[in-house]
Parts: structure tokens; C-alpha cells; sequence
């Protein structure tokens, strides 16, 4: 049970991770990709909108990666409750 609440708060840890650079990336007036050449260099991305859509994303799939795996571990506490 230990090993599942900390699955939760890691995923958590992940994703307010993520929003402090998503909003940076909104805000960034230059070519992302002359300051962060990672985005090229993994994945290839060569244009802003590209790249905030895909940080967009990764952000709104952790967050809804954490609240399934935060309903599952409810329905475990639930049923050990129940027993």
C-alpha cells in the first residue's frame, strides 16, 4: 500500500513539475528551439505551437495518468476498509 501512495505522489511531483516550464513556454517571445535545443533533439519539434501543444499534452495525460492511479488506490483503501 506504501509503495502506492508513493506511485501517487510521485506522478503528482511530475506534473506540478511540468507547469512552471508549460507556462514559461507560453510566454516565450523567442524561437524555442535556439534556447532549448532538446525539443529538436529528441523529438524532432521544430516550431512553438508544436512544441507547447506537446508539453500541453504530456502535462494533461499526467495529471490524468495521477487520477486514475489516485481512484485506484481509494477503491484499495476502500476495500481493505470494507473487509
Amino acid at each position: 500500500m506504501l509503495f502506492l501512495f508513493m506511485i501517487v505522489s510521485l506522478i503528482d511531483v511530475i506534473g506540478i513539475g511540468l507547469i512552471g516550464p508549460f507556462v514559461a513556454l507560453l510566454g516565450y517571445q523567442g524561437n524555442i528551439i535556439d534556447d532549448y535545443p532538446i525539443f529538436f533533439d529528441f523529438f524532432g519539434f521544430k516550431d512553438n505551437k508544436i512544441i507547447i501543444l506537446f508539453v500541453g499534452i504530456t502535462l494533461s495525460l499526467v495529471f490524468s495518468l495521477k487520477g486514475f492511479v489516485a481512484l485506484y488506490v481509494q477503491r484499495k483503501i476502500l476495500s481493505l476498509v470494507m473487509k
